[in-house]
């Protein structure tokens, strides 16, 4: 009996002092998380004296508290900078939206009708940049904000592009299918920055989709006078993420490298935007994403 006593009381002394360890390793953590909570009252030397007398698995907790708290400051942080953009964007437009229509009214009472159109079409390019709701739209919704472009470039350049578009399998909703928002517009951007002949000359840009194989591709063609070999290894390489620091590949080469990486981002990098060009006879831009559909199609 004493022995099965003495044998419980050194089980009970033993327990006794683990909770005593493990209570004060609790209260050092504890006051290193209170310094985590108010760093402006104390420095990191106090901060990191306490973390040295903790256990590697408390130091561990604090670091992972640690970095929780860091993330949630950061999401705070950028969503007062996102609602202050919005409200920004909410004033904005509305001063820039009324002046443009007082300015297609001017216009069309002179009966100017060109700039009324020009106006219209800059206004629905507007609205459809800042006040789109979501990151995403219809491929129908992209070709159209595209025509407003292009009816802007030809009022500048006095009708030298031809465009058009041809849109396969359209009763399997390719029209419909959703993409991120301001894909083409930088790609036609692409072919007039690039293939527009110095001087007179005209060139045809057309967009063509097509959707097979559980993939819908989008070509951007254009006959102009193609892309410089000096350039078009800069953009590869930009598109290729091995673009050597200094060398420049213009506003235009940034917006197209920037669909390219949404894609990858947003559909896996095996999807994304691949590049041709020939100087003197074209250049192609060639996008493509996931589709639901199967039917095979063609160019």
């Amino acid at each position: 009996m004493c022995i099965l006593l003495g044998i419980l009381l050194v089980v009970l002394g033993i327990a006794f002092l683990w909770l005593l360890h493990s209570y004060r390793n609790k209260m050092k953590l504890n006051k290193s998380l209170g310094l985590l909570l108010t760093p402006r009252e104390t420095g990191e030397e106090e901060t990191e004296m306490y973390l040295q007398s903790c256990t590697p698995e408390d130091r561990k907790l604090y670091y992972l508290i640690s970095e929780k708290e860091n993330e949630e400051m950061y999401s705070k942080n950028l969503k007062m900078e996102a609602e202050l953009h919005a409200l920004q964007n909410q004033i904005n437009p509305h001063f820039l939206y009324n002046t443009l229509e007082v300015i297609r009214g001017r216009a069309l009472v002179q009966n100017a009708q060109d700039i009324a159109d020009m106006t219209e079409a800059l206004a629905t390019i507007f609205r459809y940049n800042i006040n789109r709701p979501g990151d995403v739209a219809t491929l129908q919704e992209e070709i159209d904000n595209v025509r407003n472009y292009m009816l802007i470039q030809n009022c500048r350049f006095g009708d030298r592009f031809r465009f058009e578009t041809e849109i396969e399998d359209v009763e399997d909703g390719i029209l419909t299918h959703v993409l991120p928002v301001l894909t083409l517009q930088p790609l036609v951007e692409n072919s007039i920055v690039h293939g527009l002949p110095a001087g007179r000359g005209n060139i045809h840009i057309s967009v063509k989709a097509v959707c097979g194989s559980g993939a819908l591709a989008i070509r951007v063609l254009d006959d102009g006078i193609g892309i410089k070999p000096e350039t078009m290894a800069a953009l590869q390489s930009a598109l290729d993420g091995t673009l050597e620091s200094g060398l420049q590949i213009g506003k235009n080469g940034i917006g197209i490298v920037n669909v390219h990486k949404r894609f990858q981002v947003r559909y896996g990098m095996e999807y994304g935007l691949t590049l041709q060009s020939e100087p003197g006879a074209y250049t192609e831009a060639l996008l493509t994403m996931p589709f639901a559909d199967d039917n095979l199609g063609g160019w």
